[in-house]
C-alpha cells in the first residue's frame, strides 16, 4: 500500500486513537473521522503494515454524525469524536476495550461491561493552553492535529465556561502587558503558555502563567488579570525553561491569593491544586469511584489501602465502604491536603501516610493483610515493585485503575505473572468526546489450593 492510493474500504472498527479501521488484507487501515458501518473513499497518507488515509468521499454515512460544537473540530488535535453522538462513542468505547484488551492482553470479552460515563460537554475543570505567534499576532490555544500550528482559541466546549474566559484573559493580559511570547523554533521569548483551574462546586479559579524566566512585573500581571478573569482567588507563576510541552516548571509562585481552590466531586470536599492529580473530569469523579467501590466488593469488616492516592477521594469512598482505610499520598503537601479532607468529611476511618508502598504494604500485612489494594497506573504503569509487594502482602483482591489501554494490557500481564487474575473491567469515560477510555479492573488472586 503506497502513498496516494485511493480505494474503497468499509470501516469495522476504532483504534485508541479514535480512528476507523478497516481491513485490507493483512493490513489494518486508520483513517481519522471515519466512523464503524460507513463506506468510504479513501487517500493513503501512509504506507506500510500501520498504514493510514484520509476519506475523500463518503459513500454510505453513519445515521448517528452530529454537527460538531466547536469550530476547530478536525483541526485541532484534542478531541476525535465531536462529531459522533455521546451513546454510540460509549459503544466504540466498550468494543475498543474488548478488542484491545483480548490481544494485548488475552483478557475475555464477556469480562468487559459496557462503557459508562457523566456529561458529554463543558465538562473539564482544567485548561492548558500555549503561547504564540499565529497570523503577525498573539495566539494562546492548542496545537493542530500531527503539527507544530498553534491555533488561535476563543472557546472550547469541552471546558467549563470560567476556563474559556481564563483563557481570553490571559491572552489579553499578555498583549496588553506586551510580554513576548515564546519562539519554540529559536527558544526566545518569555511566555510559554497558561493553565486555568476552576471549581465546580463553587466557582472558584485559579490561573498559571508559565514563562521561560522570572516575570519581570509580577504586580502588573495580578492587575492585568484580576480585571479580566472572573472568579479568581489565587494567581501563580511558574519558571519552565527547558524545551517542550510541559508548562509547568520546578515549583510554583503564588503571585496574589492562595493557591488552590475547593470543590466537591462526588459529594467530598476536597482542596484542588493546579499540580493535583486528578482527572479533568469532577462531575465524573462519581461514575469512576462507583465502579472502583464495586470492583472492591468491600464489607464492613475489611479493610483497604489505595497506594497511590494523588487525591484523598478513593480512600474517602473506601472509608464509607471498609472498617479502615490507608492511603499513600506522593508528597507531604498532598498528606495534609488528604488529611483535611478526611476531618472536612468525616472519615475518621482514614489514614494517610507518604512511606513508600511496599513499606506500608509490610507494616500493614505485619498486624492486619488489607483484603483490597487500590493502584492508579499514571505514565508508563505501575512499577514492578509495586505488584510484586501486594502479591508478597497476600492482599486477595485488587482494583486497578487503568489511564491508557496500552499501560492496561501492559500492567495486567504483570498482574497475571504475580498470580491474578482478571474478574471484571468496567470502562469509564471521563473524557467525552475524545477516544480516551480509563479502565476499572477488579483482579482477584488465584487460589492456592
Amino acid at each position: 500500500m503506497r502513498v496516494g492510493d485511493r480505494l474503497t474500504v468499509q470501516f469495522s472498527g476504532v483504534d485508541p486513537h479514535g480512528a476507523a479501521t478497516a481491513r485490507v488484507g493483512i493490513v489494518r487501515l486508520a483513517v481519522p473521522f471515519g466512523v464503524p458501518g460507513e463506506e468510504a473513499v479513501v487517500q493513503v497518507t501512509r504506507g506500510g503494515r500501520r498504514a493510514e488515509a484520509r476519506i475523500v468521499a463518503l459513500l454510505r454515512k453513519s445515521a448517528a454524525i452530529t454537527p460538531p460544537r466547536c469550530p476547530h473540530f478536525g483541526v485541532c488535535g484534542g478531541c476525535q469524536w465531536q462529531h459522533v453522538g455521546l451513546d454510540l462513542q460509549r459503544r466504540l468505547k466498550t468494543r475498543l476495550v474488548k478488542d484491545y484488551l483480548k490481544e494485548h492482553a488475552d483478557v475475555r470479552r464477556d469480562l468487559v461491561a459496557e462503557t459508562v460515563g457523566a456529561a458529554g460537554w463543558a465538562y473539564r475543570n482544567t485548561i492548558r493552553v500555549t503561547f504564540g505567534v499565529a497570523g503577525g499576532r498573539v495566539a494562546a490555544g492548542f496545537h493542530a492535529a500531527g503539527a507544530a500550528r498553534l491555533l488561535d482559541v476563543q472557546a472550547c466546549p469541552v471546558q467549563h465556561a470560567t476556563n474559556e474566559a481564563i483563557l481570553r484573559a490571559a491572552r489579553e493580559a499578555v498583549i496588553a502587558l506586551g510580554l513576548p511570547v515564546y519562539d519554540r523554533a529559536r527558544g526566545t521569548g518569555l511566555v510559554r503558555g497558561a493553565l486555568g483551574l476552576v471549581s465546580f462546586a463553587s466557582g472558584e479559579a485559579l490561573v498559571v502563567l508559565s514563562t521561560t524566566a522570572p516575570l519581570p512585573d509580577p504586580t502588573g500581571l495580578v492587575h492585568a488579570l484580576i480585571d479580566r478573569a472572573p472568579g479568581l482567588v489565587g494567581i501563580l507563576s511558574t519558571v519552565q525553561p527547558r524545551p517542550g510541552g510541559d508548562l509547568l516548571g520546578g515549583g510554583l509562585r503564588l503571585l496574589w491569593g492562595r493557591d488552590h481552590v475547593i470543590d466537591e466531586p462526588a459529594g467530598f470536599r476536597v482542596r484542588v491544586r493546579p499540580t493535583t492529580d486528578m482527572p479533568a473530569n469532577p462531575e465524573g469523579m462519581d461514575v469512576l469511584l462507583r465502579a472502583v467501590l464495586g470492583a472492591a466488593s468491600l464489607t464492613r469488616a475489611e479493610t483497604a489501602v489505595d497506594l497511590t492516592a494523588g487525591t484523598p477521594l478513593v480512600a474517602l469512598a473506601l472509608a464509607g465502604e471498609a472498617e479502615g482505610v490507608t492511603g499513600i499520598t506522593p508528597g507531604r503537601r498532598a498528606a495534609a491536603d488528604a488529611w483535611d479532607a478526611a476531618r472536612w468529611n468525616g472519615a475518621a476511618n482514614a489514614v494517610f501516610t507518604t512511606r513508600p508502598p511496599a513499606d506500608v504494604l509490610l507494616a500493614l500485612a505485619a498486624r492486619r493483610r488489607p483484603d483490597v489494594a487500590v493502584v492508579t497506573a499514571a505514565g508508563p504503569g505501575l512499577p514492578e515493585d509495586v505488584v510484586a509487594a501486594v502479591a508478597a502482602a497476600g492482599v486477595p483482591r485488587v482494583v486497578y485503575v487503568g489511564r491508557t489501554l496500552a499501560t492496561c494490557a501492559r500492567d495486567l500481564t504483570g498482574w497475571r505473572r504475580a498470580g491474578y487474575q482478571v474478574a471484571g473491567v468496567q470502562p469509564v469515560d471521563l473524557l467525552p468526546q475524545t477516544s480516551h477510555v480509563h479502565v476499572v479492573v477488579a483482579l482477584r488472586r488465584e487460589s492456592r489450593g
